[in-house]
């Protein structure tokens, strides 16, 4: 169950609110530096991203295509 906030929050034990764009960018570095599987990496960045952009449907619903 805490995985999948961890994953929309990755600092919520930390009680802080991150820049959510800065962890995905990050997040996007190191997945191409380690070769990580595409399909994980944009399931990932989804999670990041998932409260900002929820309220965007069309949004979501382009990146979900694409």
């Amino acid at each position: 169950m805490v995985s999948e906030k961890i994953l929309e929050n990755p600092a919520l034990f930390a009680n802080i609110t991150p820049d959510l764009d800065s962890i995905a960018l990050e997040y996007i570095q190191y997945a191409k530096k380690f070769s990580a599987d595409l399909r994980q990496v944009k399931s990932h960045v989804m999670k990041f991203c998932y409260t900002a952009i929820k309220t965007h449907p069309v949004i979501m619903k382009k990146i979900s295509e694409g």
